[in-house]
């Protein structure tokens, strides 16, 4: 499948796509989000992980979502590769977008969210924004399940 199809693929009436559209519709949606992709008739198997997990963000986008859900979006990425995907969710946050990101990675939360709920053996622990928390309070929290 190739990135302009990935992206603007939807189930149709008349079951015929304009590829014209859908390239341009595309194009727009990941320069919008600067998602930097070669070009959007690239087929997807030749991305990079990163450059995968952006196609992914930017199809919900297309699609008209207003809550994003990224589980352990950088989690085998590399170093590059999980800066992207943090400047993209960042990107979807300032554009009053819903991102809920599951993370296991504390700076990844920290650069990322302002508001963090804290799971602690399938239980929510806490539910709190982060400026109201220091970090050691937050690691506090992780592995004991209770606040400083």
């Amino acid at each position: 499948m190739f990135l302009n199809r990935e992206i603007r693929h939807r189930p149709r009436l008349a079951g015929w796509m304009d590829k014209r559209r859908m390239h341009r519709e595309a194009k727009e949606i990941l320069e919008g989000l600067h998602i930097n992709i070669p070009s959007v008739r690239h087929p997807i198997q030749k991305l990079s992980g990163g450059q995968r997990q952006a196609v992914a963000v930017g199809r919900s986008v297309a699609w008209g979502r207003q809550i994003v859900l990224m589980d352990e979006p950088a989690a085998a990425l590399g170093v590059e590769q999980s800066r992207l995907v943090l400047e993209l969710i960042k990107t979807l946050r300032d554009r009053g977008l819903a991102v809920m990101l599951i993370s296991h990675n504390m700076q990844e939360v920290l650069d990322a969210c302002s508001r963090v709920v804290v799971l602690r053996h399938g239980a929510a622990v806490a539910d709190i924004e982060l400026a109201d928390v220091t970090t050691r309070d937050l690691v506090q929290l992780i592995t004991t399940g209770t606040a400083a």
